[in-house]
């Protein structure tokens, strides 16, 4: 089988599907989607238009509910440096999102998920139970959960809410994000995960020295620095788990159609997980001078770094969590030692002027497939 980036999805998976992978076709019956592919819930990018233009090309996208960085260059608005998603915010994004679906049945679930970071849910019980409310209220048909020392009350809230419903086609799916086979073990035994999303890193990362030189594919934004490359860890995740395990989804720099193939079909993926591919959508929430860097950005020029978080004052992640962007000057000063309120102080500096070389552009080792500002329908047609 030979395909590449410019091989359409749709033509991709019927290709695909001409072999025998029967649990891949349980996890498309799961999520009632034509596609095993998932656009993620990125903060400051995955929005109401994102999600539900995924989904009505046949994946399945994710409305981001975590941080929402930037918020503030979408407004015009520079009174603060980092702005939170609110119930009432979410609330516009999944009614934006049940305009543009294409659905035959409105009384069916809404075909697109809400994605939520453990730890942000953890600092405020009260909006938590808002924000999770909100998405199970509009009948999504997941959650995604991640980056939490503790999911189990999350989970338990929604399927509490899930309990008066009768039948197995009412149930909200859950998706837990794991970076080790200890965690995936987790999710399956202990929090009975719908699906599982496996995210990996490269084996060599960045830290407070230089970094190393690239040696395979690595998501962009946060992951766990310690787990292995995608590849790797996927294959970990599958020998571990028991029999008649849920549907697993490979994350982690995939950008061509190659790509897509190769995790599927070698490595035993039930799906694939791509961000940066739609970084640059017209239907992304990225501000265009991101989506202009990302289109001429390649993968060398991302690095793996605490710099971005300790710039913004973002410091309350888990234990091992890190994230890719494209390197700056914020990552150049981070390198040599600046002082971090020499280095939060730049950065404030930068945000009136949006200032990209100063302030974050996440983006995975996958970047260097974007060249150019389309809509999400020509991204799955390239």
């Amino acid at each position: 089988m030979s395909a590449d980036f410019q091989t359409p999805f749709t033509q991709l998976f019927g290709m695909y599907y001409t072999q025998d992978k029967p649990h891949s076709a349980t996890h498309c019956v799961l999520l009632e989607i034509q596609i095993p592919l998932l656009v993620p819930p990125m903060a400051g990018v995955s929005g109401g238009a994102l999600a539900a233009a995924a989904s009505n090309e046949g994946g399945f996208g994710y409305i981001a509910a975590g941080s929402y960085p930037f918020f503030i260059l979408l407004t015009g608005s520079y009174t603060s440096r980092l702005g939170y998603r609110t119930p009432e915010s979410l609330l516009h994004e999944l009614d934006l999102a049940k305009e543009l679906l294409q659905r035959q049945d409105p009384a069916a679930k809404l075909p697109i998920g809400v994605g939520y970071f453990g730890w942000e849910l953890d600092k405020d019980p009260s909006k938590a139970t808002q924000m999770l409310q909100s998405a199970l209220n509009s009948n999504v048909q997941s959650i995604w959960l991640s980056f939490g020392n503790d999911l189990r009350p999350y989970v338990e809230f929604i399927r509490k809410a899930d309990a008066p419903r009768e039948t197995h086609s009412r149930k909200t799916l859950i998706a837990i994000q794991v970076s080790s086979s200890a965690e995936a073990l987790t999710a399956v035994n202990e929090l009975n995960a719908d699906v599982v999303i496996v995210q990996g890193t490269l084996l060599s990362r960045h830290t407070n020295l230089r970094p190393q030189p690239l040696t395979g594919n690595e998501s962009g934004g946060h992951g766990s620095s310690k787990s292995p490359a995608v590849r790797t860890l996927l294959a970990e995740v599958l020998a571990a788990l028991p029999p008649g395990h849920p549907p697993i989804l490979a994350a982690g720099g995939l950008g061509s159609g190659r790509d897509i193939v190769e995790i599927i079909t070698t490595h035993g993926a039930d799906g694939v997980v791509m961000g940066t591919r739609f970084l640059a959508t017209t239907e992304s929430l990225y501000p265009e001078a991101k989506k202009a860097r990302i289109c001429e950005a390649k993968a060398e020029d991302t690095v793996r770094s605490l710099a971005f978080d300790f710039a913004r004052g973002t410091t309350d992640w888990p234990k091992d969590i890190d994230g890719r962007g494209l390197r700056n000057q914020s990552v150049e000063d981070y390198d040599t030692g600046v002082d971090y309120q020499r280095l939060r102080a730049a950065y404030d500096q930068a945000v009136p002027t949006k200032d990209f070389n100063r302030l974050e552009v996440w983006a995975g080792t996958g970047v260097g497939h974007v060249t150019k500002i389309v809509s999400v329908r020509v991204s799955f047609h390239l």
